[in-house]
């Protein structure tokens, strides 16, 4: 078994992990972060980032990147019945960023991934972390990776890892979380509308459509709904939610990601 030592071990290459293991090493920290996938997964749902979260980004120099590849969303226009309520301005938030980024998680990744990688070794991937246990040195793990297993000592060993977290597990420590009773379907579409780079939320009795502009010429739609729906039926709802909630009409035919979630 491959042995190595580091002060933070951090299980989880998503933003949040990929971002503290970039803060750590530019505080001179020795880290490694273990990411299970593979590959990164080329759609994401969650796609809005947000003023305090771009301040934290300039630090590492990578907010006006970030900036670069998505849509600063500085409106967000409300509908009702087909009629607009109002319109509702980001400019009067405070500091370098009054907008709401609108740019697919995996840009954020990628970006953040490349930083990480060029101030030491890259995050290991695809690994699992196996166990782990504390000695007299920190924390010994065991990692299963496909050249075979390996063990790291580190000083602390931090997950983040999601609200499924294996680290949490392993720790016996519970979630208090809950699933709130909302359905919702989504799905990126060329954009056909003239809202530019605004967003909009259509307020309905059937339940509420927003709309967001991604780059690319694309745009997302998200609708709720009453009950969960299967995957081979997103489509069909979510262009049918469309239609008769907001009076834009988006094709089947065309959609590049759906997805439903609760």
């Amino acid at each position: 078994m491959k042995a190595m030592t580091e002060d933070i071990l951090i299980v989880g290459a998503g933003p949040v992990g990929l971002y503290l293991g970039c803060k750590l090493r530019a505080a001179g920290l020795s880290c490694t972060i273990l990411e299970r996938r593979e590959q990164r997964m080329p759609h994401s749902r969650s796609i809005g980032v947000h003023p305090p979260a771009l301040e934290r980004l300039q630090t590492l120099g990578l907010a006006a990147p970030l900036v670069d590849r998505g849509i600063p969303v500085r409106r967000g226009l409300a509908f009702s019945g087909g009629k607009p309520l109002g319109t509702l301005s980001f400019n009067s938030l405070p500091g370098p960023f009054p907008f709401v980024l609108a740019v697919p998680q995996h840009h954020t990744e990628s970006l953040l991934e490349a930083h990480f990688g060029s101030m030491g070794e890259p995050v290991v991937r695809p690994a699992t972390l196996a166990a782990f246990e504390r000695d007299p040195e920190g924390i010994r793990a065991n990692l299963e990776t496909p050249d075979g297993a390996r063990s790291v000592t580190a000083r602390w060993l931090i997950g983040c890892d999601g609200h499924r977290s294996g680290v949490r597990a392993q720790l016996g420590i519970g979630w208090s979380g809950r699933a709130y009773a909302d359905h919702f379907v989504m799905g990126d579409f060329p954009d056909s509308t003239d809202f530019g780079n605004d967003a909009a939320i259509f307020l309905n009795g059937q339940g509420v459509v927003e709309s967001f502009p991604l780059p690319g010429g694309i745009r997302r739609w998200v609708a709720r709904i009453e009950q969960p729906a299967n995957e081979a039926d997103v489509l069909p709802i979510l262009t049918a939610a469309i239609r008769e909630r907001t009076g834009h009409v988006v094709s089947g035919a065309d959609a590049l990601m759906t997805s439903a979630f609760t």
